[in-house]
This record gives C-alpha cells, sequence and structure tokens, in this order.
C-alpha cells in the first residue's frame, strides 16, 4: 500500500529555536508510523523569513526520515535558500516545480510563490502540461496555497486567482488519475472538491490557526499541531490527520 506523509508550515525562525522542535517531533512522529512512507511532501513555509540557517535546520530534521522528500515553497520561503539546502534542481526565481514517482504514485509538485507577496499564483499550464504526459498513472497534485476557497476572507484573499481556480477545475475533470490534491498554507484541516477530485490542506507542524466566521480573520489557538498521512488503497486514497 503505498503511503504518503504530508509535513507543512514549520515556519523555521532562528531566533525561536523551539520552532524546530516542533519539527523534530514532527518527523518523530511520522518515523514513528510503524511503516516508512514512500515519499514525504513537504509543502512550504519551511523558513518563515527565508533564512539560510533556517532551510539548514530543516533539511538536517528532514533527512532523518531517510526517505524521498518532495519539498516544494510557499508564500515565507526563499527558493535560492532552498536550493542550497535541499540540493534542488534551478536557478534564480525558476519555479520549484517537479515530476516523481514513488511507489506507483505519480507526484505533480506545483510552486505557487510569489516572491514579495503572500498570494499564490499556480502554473496551470504547467500542471496541464504534465498531467496530460500520464492518464493512467495515480496522481497527486501537491501545492502550498490551497486552490479553493474557504469561506476565510482573510485567507481567501491568498488564494490562487480566480481564473487559475477555475482553470485548474477543468484541467483536473480531464485527468481521472489525479487522486488527491494536497496542499498547507492554512495551518488548520479543510477539504473541498476541485474539478471532481478532492483538495485537502494539512495542519501546520507549528501553530494552529482558528477562524472567526464573523470577522473572516484567523487567529493563533492552541490546537494540538499536526502531520497528514495519505493512504493509498483499492478503493482510492485516505487523508488521515495524524497528531503532534
Amino acid at each position: 500500500m503505498p503511503l504518503f506523509a504530508q509535513i507543512t508550515d514549520s515556519h523555521l525562525r532562528a531566533d525561536e529555536p523551539e520552532r524546530v522542535l516542533k519539527l523534530r517531533a514532527g518527523v518523530d512522529r511520522i518515523l514513528g508510523l510503524g511503516v516508512a512512507p514512500d515519499a514525504v511532501l513537504v509543502t512550504g513555509d519551511i523558513a518563515d523569513d527565508g533564512g539560510s540557517s533556517e532551510y539548514e535546520d530543516a533539511a538536517r530534521e528532514l533527512a532523518r526520515l531517510d526517505v524521498p522528500l518532495v519539498v516544494l515553497p510557499g508564500n515565507h520561503d526563499d527558493r535560492a535558500g532552498m536550493r542550497a539546502a535541499f540540493g534542488l534542481p534551478g536557478t534564480g526565481e525558476e519555479r520549484l516545480q517537479s515530476v516523481s514517482v514513488h511507489g506507483g504514485v505519480r507526484v505533480v509538485a506545483c510552486d505557487t510563490l510569489v516572491p514579495g507577496s503572500d498570494d499564490g499564483d499556480l502554473d496551470v499550464a504547467w500542471v496541464a502540461k504534465r498531467l496530460a504526459e500520464d492518464r493512467l498513472t495515480p496522481t497527486v497534485v501537491a501545492m502550498h496555497h490551497p486552490p479553493y476557497l474557504v469561506g476565510i476572507e482573510q485567507m481567501d484573499g491568498m488564494a490562487p486567482p480566480a481564473d487559475q481556480r477555475a482553470e485548474l477545475a477543468r484541467v483536473l475533470e480531464a485527468a481521472p488519475n489525479v487522486i488527491r490534491v494536497v496542499a498547507g498554507h492554512l495551518h488548520l484541516t479543510t477539504a473541498a472538491s476541485v474539478g471532481g477530485v478532492v483538495a485537502v490542506t494539512a495542519p501546520s507542524v507549528n501553530i494552529q490557526l482558528a477562524p472567526d466566521y464573523g470577522t473572516g480573520l484567523v487567529a493563533i489557538t492552541d490546537a494540538q499541531a499536526g502531520v497528514m498521512v495519505h493512504a493509498v488503497t483499492g478503493d482510492g486514497i485516505a487523508s488521515h490527520v495524524i497528531p503532534v
């Protein structure tokens, strides 16, 4: 049974070393699953301000998993720092996007980072091209910003633009082998349907946010941190929240 772990939004800061301990606890939780995942999806906001030492800390902790990592940036990240710490290909502000296969499942990893902005930007044409290359292999699409609105104004203001979300839905409708879309960014667990595919966000391994639906804002809460596990089964895929 192919198994993927997802860890997101560690927001490491050099002046707050306890955040490394939270990431370490998340890694320990994955190590304690009883079986090694086929890959770990690291869905962005690894560092809070894109500092090189934070990426070095993250790379050291995540290396303890000793499994393939699929690493992509969030709105707080720096592509150059990530490339240096994780040995990722590419240069400059070229998007950190990749396609890989783990346990017979294809992972299409998208870069939604807009340097200097919290807003997401999705290269839908790139996603469409990658999905068109293989219509048979079970596929997971991963990104930082969720490609759907969640009804929380503060977070929805950072979502990829409406035209990109609509075009992605059309692309997914034409890709029946996509079994899940996974994202981070929200610091809470949500689920929606995008083009007929279930899309989910994983909880933060650091701090959780709670929505105030009256004001449309979010606030830090004392809810437990977590990681997510995606188990590919004979019926499709099931996504589990694992408290840390």
